[in-house]
């Protein structure tokens, strides 16, 4: 119901001269030609479907034909998408997909690389300095192509070529994503905070021995470190101080982290893991992403876990 009542807020809310993007990302399906994405689906896999738990093809597509906007850009980045590209893509929407009927193939990474298209040099074709959504798919597309996708990238609807995405110099490096021989584009954890204020980037072989400091230990591959890093970055610029120092400790490798826990005295039990030392003892450690409950939409019966910002402000402070 959030959704639904969110999502007509917004299209009904949009003038002729603006543009919808809506990316919906999860579990899909289809019955009898029709696709659905699971939206606030029970984790079960003995019950049937709840009707009210899902959105079908059909169903958006009404949603976005009642707005006034000029365009629209659909992306579903589920298993058997295939129907909200058919029902969804015509002259002013282009709709993307994963898969067609009956596939369930590995994910494809659509969004994921087409989030991050704009810090690839060679993405923007023709080099005139700005990348349009044209430009965008294609560059996507081919780069998962290239890097040994399965699943098959499903595209219907006028290309748009009026809507762009801002031009933004190259920060990231290469990083091969879980499950998949496909190398997409993101920043590091060092990279995200090695100009933030207090910060030491610190090499395995070089032992930490301030008796007040922070430790955050983390990995380009875990995805909770990726959601904290910029929180931590605004809580380091927010701060009057820079002491105590935070000593970031991303590793990649299980022998890595050994290696840091021996000469540290520590035990890391997960990643993202934040510790802070006063006078040489742990005052604080939580092994962990910080979250804390909160309610959302007009359901006030209803909560979700949202990063607890306070936490690591209160912690890094």
């Amino acid at each position: 119901k959030n959704i639904e009542s969110s999502l007509e807020r917004i299209v009904s809310s949009l003038n002729p001269d603006q543009e919808l993007f809506i990316y919906i990302t999860g579990h899909g399906g289809a019955e009898k030609g029709i696709s659905y994405a699971q939206l606030n689906a029970p984790i079960s896999y003995n019950n049937p479907q709840k009707k009210h738990d899902v959105i079908s093809d059909k169903e958006l597509k009404a949603m976005i034909e009642a707005g006034r906007h000029q365009q629209a850009v659909v992306i579903f980045d589920g298993c058997e998408g295939e129907g909200f590209s058919q029902t969804l893509g015509d002259k002013r929407t282009i709709a993307i997909t994963k898969n067609k009927f009956g596939e369930t193939t590995t994910c494809t990474y659509f969004a994921e690389g087409f989030f991050h298209t704009p810090w690839q040099q060679d993405a923007d074709g023709n080099n005139n300095g700005t990348l349009t959504i044209q430009e965008a798919i294609a560059f996507t597309a081919q780069q998962l192509k290239d890097g040994g996708v399965r699943g098959e990238i499903i595209t219907t609807g006028s290309i748009l070529t009026r809507g762009k995405i801002q031009r933004i110099p190259p920060l990231l490096s290469f990083t091969p994503m879980p499950n998949s021989e496909v190398f997409l584009s993101k920043r590091t954890i060092a990279n995200q905070l090695k100009q933030c204020k207090g910060v030491v980037i610190e090499e395995q072989e070089n032992a930490v021995r301030d008796n007040n400091r922070i430790l955050y230990f983390a990995s380009d591959m875990c995805f909770a470190c990726q959601l904290i890093t910029p929180h931590i970055g605004d809580a380091l610029d927010e701060r009057d101080n820079t002491y105590p120092q935070v000593y970031v400790l991303s590793t990649h490798e299980d022998e890595e982290l050994s290696i840091l826990e021996r000469r540290l005295g520590l035990r890391v039990r997960s990643f993202p893991t934040l510790i802070r030392y006063e006078n040489g003892m742990i005052v604080q450690q939580k092994s962990e992403m910080p979250v804390k409950q909160t309610s959302y939409g007009e359901l006030q019966d209803q909560t979700i876990e949202i990063i607890d910002k306070e936490y690591i402000k209160d912690l890094i402070s």
